[in-house]
């Protein structure tokens, strides 16, 4: 995956999030958790949904944990590396 895939997944991410939540882009980071951006567990399966369709991947079921839906960064690096095994 070169740099500008990179940075696609990370927008396609961060819009996404920005979509199922009522935060400030500006308030975002890797380090955010999805429960601060008031991204529950119903909304992170359409976060999940969303993900899956606009990069077409799957996410596993042992993928499916609550440590990867703790932070924006443990998604993104789930997502790259989905997106990594594709290519």
């Amino acid at each position: 995956m070169n740099n500008n895939e990179t940075t696609d997944v990370r927008d396609i991410l961060i819009q996404i999030l920005k979509s199922n939540s009522e935060i400030q882009y500006d308030n975002v980071d890797m380090n955010t958790k999805l429960m601060d951006l008031g991204i529950n567990s119903f909304k992170s399966m359409q976060v999940l949904i969303e993900l899956e369709e606009s990069l077409e991947i799957q996410f596993p079921d042992n993928m499916l944990t609550p440590e990867i839906f703790e932070t924006v960064g443990s998604l993104y690096q789930a997502m790259y590396t989905l997106c990594s095994n594709e290519n």
